[in-house]
């Protein structure tokens, strides 16, 4: 009988996360087994760490793979002495609804920005919508030094309280003093939202997400 653990893992590799181009992918060599590129490139780009990824650019063989991943979600397990992993599963559900909320981006949703910002933070305590001018060039701008014209962008802000955030990020983030709320930026971009705001938060998601033990 497969752990719980494991069959999260066997999932996770079988492509449960989708595919997708860039992210962690793109560092990592051409030698590794599909289905490890599979999981790598999937939405689990947004949890590993830099150091994993090293560690995981030398794996050589599809059962390494399964004891990094079988390691992987071990480490951020909150309690290991009980059975099951509720981190694996918040992330799998968010994953989830991460492909349905945000899947008209030209990708799966989980791959977006603001599908990031869901696995990683959880849905925003605030949400509010602004506009903001900025400048543009036309042909010919460029030569004069000084915008051209100006367009409307639509920013789109999500807010986070301490209440909304995991005991192990807001520990991090109380640390430091961070004042609350903490906001993600997000600019709307053809049919694409991006992140151009909250990038150190979303590291300190990551990171926060491993086990002080672990």
């Amino acid at each position: 009988m497969i752990r719980p653990l494991r069959a999260a893992a066997l999932l996770a590799v079988l492509g449960a996360g989708g595919l997708g181009a860039g992210g962690c992918a793109s560092r990592l060599g051409g030698d590794l087994p599909g289905s490890a590129q599979a999981w790598i490139e999937g939405p689990v780009r947004w949890l590993v760490l830099p150091e994993e990824v090293r560690r995981f650019r030398r794996l050589s063989s599809q059962a390494e793979v399964l004891a990094f991943i079988d390691e992987f979600w071990q480490r951020r397990d909150p309690d290991p002495a009980v059975s099951g992993n509720p981190f694996a599963q918040h992330f799998f559900e968010r994953v989830q609804a991460a492909n349905l909320l945000y899947a008209g981006e030209g990708g799966p949703g989980s791959l977006t920005d603001r599908g990031r910002v869901l696995i990683l933070l959880g849905s925003p305590s605030v949400l509010r919508y602004t506009q903001k001018s900025a400048p543009t060039w036309q042909p010919g701008g460029v030569r004069s030094g000084r915008p051209s014209a100006t367009e409307r962008l639509r920013i789109e802000v999500w807010g986070y309280e301490p209440a909304d955030l995991p005991g192990p990020l807001l520990a991090r983030l109380e640390e430091r003093a961070v004042e609350f709320p903490v906001e993600v930026l997000f600019v709307e971009e053809g049919r694409a939202t991006i992140l151009v705001s909250g990038e150190d938060l979303l590291e300190d998601a990551a990171r926060a997400a491993v086990r002080e033990d672990g």
